[in-house]
């Protein structure tokens, strides 16, 4: 619907509107506004005060086909030929959780064991270091030759066997405070010093210390159960003190031996314990 002031403005003017001329004659009627004008006049009027139609909805032929377009089918892509002069399209690489297959196919090489005492190194270690190792091996033997007396007395035998060693003994003996001293500078001199002496020598005197150490237990129960009179408990008691001495005699000739081959000897029970401190 158009204003009605508007309207009546333009299609109709009022004669009251226009006060009349002088003379008391009437104007001529104004001309006639041509008729396009007219009209082109009121289109824009009318188009400027018409209410707008709402733009939300599509028109029926946009929705006819974007309906199409979702019911068809999908159409396959098509993907060009490589040619064989076209670079190959590179490839995403991404972060493998595991081992890629080139490594994984490689042998694992094992973790290195702790190095030990080599065997078989006598054209590694001199002649000093060899006369040192093969002295340590007396100590533990002299401390405990005295576990030996029941053997000796019943073969002589080993009385002149031994008789070299008999200076060395009664050095040993000469006062009590000679085995701890003679224990203390195996340990902290020879063993300990990593610069003065080699592996070689280390080792073989941290064999000898274990071993002293050792001697320890049959000690105390030669103490404390050592029999008072003849029977089975001293028949026991003997066999047991012949053990040890025995022991400690075939450690001394094997462990000497063979550090004056320059063979590194692994005395059982002491060989691993003496690895263990010489790492």
């Amino acid at each position: 619907p158009h204003p009605p002031k508007l309207h009546k403005n333009l299609h109709s003017q009022s004669p009251r509107s226009k006060p009349a001329p002088p003379g008391g004659k009437q104007p001529p009627p104004p001309s006639q506004t041509p008729r396009r004008h007219h009209l082109h006049l009121h289109r824009r009027i009318s188009l400027t005060h018409a209410p707008q139609k709402s733009r939300a909805f599509p028109r029926p032929r946009a929705m006819a086909s974007a309906v199409s377009l979702l019911l068809s089918s999908p159409r396959p892509l098509h993907r060009a030929a490589p040619s064989l002069l076209s670079p190959p399209a590179p490839r995403l690489r991404l972060p493998l959780l595991g081992p890629s297959p080139a490594t994984a196919l490689l042998p694992r090489r094992p973790l290195a064991p702790p190095p030990r005492a080599n065997n078989d190194n006598s054209d590694a270690v001199g002649a000093p270091d060899r006369l040192v190792a093969a002295v340590a091996y007396l100590y533990p033997f002299l401390d405990g030759a005295h576990h030996g007396r029941f053997l000796v007395a019943q073969y002589p035998v080993f009385n002149a066997v031994l008789s070299p060693l008999g200076p060395a003994a009664r050095l040993f003996h000469s006062s009590p405070l000679t085995p701890f001293l003679l224990f203390i500078t195996l340990y902290f001199a020879v063993v300990r010093n990593q610069q003065a002496f080699s592996r070689f020598v280390r080792f073989n005197a941290m064999q000898a210390v274990a071993l002293d150490v050792l001697l320890i237990v049959p000690d105390l129960l030669a103490q404390s159960f050592a029999p008072s009179g003849a029977g089975i408990g001293l028949d026991i008691f003997t066999s047991l003190e012949n053990t040890v001495f025995l022991f400690l005699l075939v450690s001394l000739l094997y462990g000497g031996g063979a550090c004056l081959l320059g063979i590194t000897p692994r005395l059982p029970i002491v060989a691993d314990a003496a690895e263990r401190q010489v790492m």
